[in-house]
């Protein structure tokens, strides 16, 4: 989405030195006139992630930002909230045993197993713990701007292939779909998933971002198998650095959810890690998606297309 030529003057906050930012004094549950939009999109461009506190939006309100920033799409395997055909839940139990794994407790960008991955997503919360529950965010900008000239140089000439079977598993060892202690929320069952989950799509690994025009990194290691004309134990040794780099505190930023929160989250140039360190307490969050556009970068500076 492109700025207009005026803008609004928003009260903003970063939060850290590598990304993310609080903007306070926009009402999200009313309509966005242009120019305050375009002072949330050039915001959002620059620190990757804003935050919003105290919004509270309805299902429909949610659905109408979202618009605003982009087409909506859904997790195709995911069920909707009800009313909604794009908003789902992400809802943890108090009762959940201690140690029981969490959606999204790892380094991970969404979906990006897909030709035109999402580009953006937003999270609401809806009910979150007194403490605990915080998720962090890493800069893929400022994860290749402090490699080396030699590694940028490489990096630069490599395609990576992401697939969901590098998360899901393929063959017969495969990770649980549904999470102990977290409501349910897919429609299909593994089985059912068979032939998406061993579907390969390529990406760059060094993507021109279209907003900014900053190189960053565009990996997710848990996609991400192994590079184009490389085989898995090839590509390993250099995946696993390159998710380590990524990793480093200075590249990060870590947000404390509060009721009412929400978050839009730049999907290309991110990966996020949802703490679970909240164990008796109930957590609830909103997501919304927003569709992208195929990745673009030195490896790959022309995309044909393609359906999925």
């Amino acid at each position: 989405m492109q700025a207009t030529a005026l803008k609004a003057k928003l009260d903003t906050h970063p939060i850290a030195g590598a990304l993310g930012a609080e903007i306070e004094g926009v009402d999200l549950s009313r309509p966005l006139d242009d120019a305050t939009l375009a002072a949330v999109i050039d915001a959002w461009a620059r620190h990757s992630v804003v935050f919003f506190r105290g919004q509270n939006l309805t299902v429909p309100q949610m659905e109408e930002f979202g618009r605003r920033i982009g087409d909506l799409s859904i997790v195709f395997y995911v069920n909707p909230v009800e009313n909604s055909s794009h908003v789902t839940r992400l809802l943890r139990f108090a009762d959940a045993e201690p140690g029981t794994r969490s959606y999204g407790e790892y380094w991970h960008m969404d979906q990006t197993i897909h030709v035109e991955p999402p580009k953006a997503f937003l999270l609401q919360s809806i009910d979150c713990p007194p403490y605990g529950g915080d998720t962090q965010f890493a800069s893929l900008y400022a994860a290749y701007d402090n490699l080396s000239d030699g590694m940028k140089a490489l990096c630069d000439r490599l395609v990576v292939v992401h697939t969901p079977g590098g998360f899901f598993g393929k063959g017969d060892v495969k990770k649980p779909l549904e999470t102990k202690g977290s409501a349910s929320q897919f429609n299909r069952s593994l089985t059912e998933l068979e032939g998406y989950i061993n579907q390969e799509v390529e990406h760059p690994l060094v993507c021109v971002h279209p907003l900014t025009g900053r190189k960053h990194l565009y990996m997710s290691r848990n996609y991400c198998v192994r590079f184009k004309d490389m085989t898995e134990q090839e590509s390993a040794p250099i995946l696993d650095y390159l998710q380590r780099h990524i990793e480093r505190p200075e590249f990060t930023c870590r947000f404390r959810w509060s009721q009412g929160a929400i978050a839009l989250i730049d999907n290309r140039c991110t990966q996020h890690f949802a703490i679970n360190d909240y164990t008796g307490f109930r957590r609830e969050m909103l997501r919304l998606q927003i569709s992208g556009e195929a990745p673009v970068g030195p490896a790959m500076p022309r995309r044909l297309e393609a359906a999925e």
